[in-house]
């Protein structure tokens, strides 16, 4: 069995809507990045923001979808695990801003079931540009 997290822009910010970018890490209520080394897909990427990049453990690499959003970034944990928590980075030196997501799982990597429903997430520099769902 795997297990897949599945991270959904319903929409975004002005500013995202041009990078449409964010790095997510899986982590174990403050234990490992379970997402470091697993294979990452995601719905489009645009030039060398690559989906290798959401799961590349720099803060300062990102994914960046092209096209019409929603987007989704995709990484396959590679088995079943319990995840408590998704952490959300952005670049330190980017501005304000809130983006709406979801977190989704599957054990198959085809059937999806919402974990977090969509909701807005305000990342800020004066935080780290870090959310934590």
């Amino acid at each position: 069995m795997r297990r897949l997290i599945s991270v959904l822009t319903t929409a975004v910010a002005v500013v995202a809507a041009t990078a449409g970018a964010w790095v997510p890490a899986a982590n174990a209520a403050g234990g490992p990045n379970l997402s470091i080394g697993k294979a990452a897909s995601a719905s489009t990427v645009n030039g060398p923001y690559a989906a290798g990049n959401v799961n590349d453990g720099n803060q300062g690499s990102y994914w960046e979808g092209s096209g019409a959003f929603p987007q989704w970034a995709r990484v396959d944990l590679g088995s079943g695990v319990s995840v408590d928590q998704v952490v959300l980075k952005l670049p330190t030196g980017w501005g304000a801003r809130t983006q709406t997501l979801s977190i989704d799982g599957s054990a198959d990597g085809t059937t999806f079931t919402t974990i977090v429903a969509s909701a807005g997430r305000t990342f800020n520099p004066a935080t780290g540009n870090t959310v934590t769902i």
